[in-house]
């Protein structure tokens, strides 16, 4: 069985929210708490956050789980240096694979993460994506044999290059709930709107 990383990427500084989007109430328990117990029930053989803005609050969030916090000082940078950190970290621990998550994604359920971490083993890819509005994007598991290039990554450029290269094997699965990030007041107005619908 391959040996897999979580990476949850979520140091964001929430420049148009206003406030920090891993802090926002979801269920009773803070976002980036949510998505962790979430992602934790994957059973992964290491778990990692990457924190940057408001790195001590975020942290606190999730003091109580066994995730591993890796801050990221040059969060201010771009994703590109989030998830060059984690992969950092992922790589020291002798990871065959990694998932990359994000903190503001939080409508995806937890069978979207197992159909992806199913795909990569059940083939020889490099990249099992998620597809949404046409194009791959995160959540997605990496093969080891491209970390080198993840953790080549700088700014806000993040691992689409590496999903739209034709010389990658790149699998996509289908999930409308990745569309659903909280970038905004707005987002996050729908999301609970949605959210109550779902409880009548």
């Amino acid at each position: 069985m391959s040996r897999l990383a979580i990476i949850l990427l979520a140091a964001g500084g929430s420049r148009r929210l206003g406030s920090p989007k891993q802090l926002i109430d979801v269920d009773g328990v803070p976002l980036i708490h949510h998505l962790c117990r979430r992602l934790l029930a994957i059973n992964p053989t290491v778990f990692i956050a990457v924190v940057g803005a408001d790195a001590d609050r975020v942290t606190a969030a999730v003091e109580k789980l066994p995730v591993q916090i890796v801050r990221n000082e040059s969060w201010s940078q771009g994703l590109g240096t989030s998830i060059a950190a984690g992969i950092r970290a992922a790589e020291s621990t002798g990871v065959d694979s990694a998932l990359l998550a994000l903190c503001d994604q939080p409508s995806i359920p937890e069978s979207h993460f197992r159909a992806l971490i199913d795909g990569f083993g059940s083939n020889d890819f490099d990249i099992v994506a998620s597809e949404y509005d046409g194009a791959p994007g995160v959540p997605s598991v990496f093969a080891r044999t491209v970390f080198d290039r993840l953790l080549s990554l700088s700014g806000d450029r993040g691992a689409k290059s590496l999903m739209n290269d034709p010389a990658l094997r790149v699998q996509r699965i289908s999930c409308d709930a990745a569309r659903i990030d909280l970038d905004t007041r707005s987002d996050v107005e729908s999301f609970r709107a949605g959210q109550s619908r779902e409880q009548i």
